[in-house]
């Protein structure tokens, strides 16, 4: 069971971001679960989470465009994305409602 109360919260700018480090297998940076709100009007540039690592998750309210290496993608309820960490993107919510994705990060796996 984790409470509410146990997930760190994250306020970055116009986005909310609800993190719940797991421990999960041999990731160096951890795995995370997240809940990430984009406000009306948000646009995040991950640079501040991790670089090594990969993400995926899916949009389960709204419409958010991700933006990767250049090429921006529409996603809307129900669409979903992987990638790695290392390459560039934002995500950015034009729309004129919040939109929440959930997402699951880790870190590089060590070499055995």
């Amino acid at each position: 069971m984790v409470a509410r109360d146990d997930f760190v919260h994250i306020q970055r700018g116009e986005a909310d971001f609800r993190i719940l480090p797991l421990s999960v297998g041999n990731a160096r940076e951890g795995v995370y679960l997240a809940e990430q709100t984009y406000a009306s009007g948000a646009k995040i540039s991950a640079q501040w989470m991790i670089h090594n690592g990969f993400i995926g998750g899916m949009v389960v309210q709204g419409t958010i465009e991700l933006h990767l290496d250049g090429v921006v993608f529409t996603l809307n309820a129900g669409d979903g994305f992987n990638f790695s960490l290392n390459r560039d993107h934002t995500f950015v919510n034009r729309a004129d409602a919040p939109c929440k994705l959930v997402c699951v990060s880790f870190g590089e796996t060590e070499s055995k």
